[in-house]
């Protein structure tokens, strides 16, 4: 499949899930979801983990996602999980990241631990 219709997918999930999120911001989720797709992330993705990406999404769109009912408590318990993945940095509510391209924490030894802990 072509990176372009792979992200094209994804934002449309991602659209059906965060109904409000602005088109700009479905367009950069959708491409952070499937570079870290690419990158292998989703591989050895448990559901806390998931819930974590999630809400790296959701920062990046604005808006929030649906997940299922049942999973509602455990997401305030996933933020101080270790992420695998490189997560949006200085990303506004709703808006594209100021950061430049490319421009992304992440979870590498000396880049931070990858978690929400302060000083990462």
């Amino acid at each position: 499949m072509q990176t372009r219709s792979a992200v094209e997918i994804a934002r449309s999930a991602l659209a059906k899930a965060s109904p409000g999120a602005s088109d700009a911001a479905l367009d950069e989720a959708a491409r952070l979801l499937v570079r870290w797709g690419l990158e292998g992330h989703g591989a050895s993705l448990d559901l806390p983990r998931a819930l974590l990406m999630v809400t790296d999404l959701e920062g990046v769109m604005g808006a929030a996602v649906e997940v299922a009912p049942e999973h509602a408590g455990l997401r305030r318990e996933v933020g101080g999980l270790r992420r695998p993945w490189r997560r949006p940095s200085s990303t506004p509510p709703g808006g594209r990241s100021s950061a430049p391209p490319g421009g992304f924490t992440s979870a590498t030894p000396d880049e931070g631990d990858g978690t929400d802990a302060p000083g990462e």
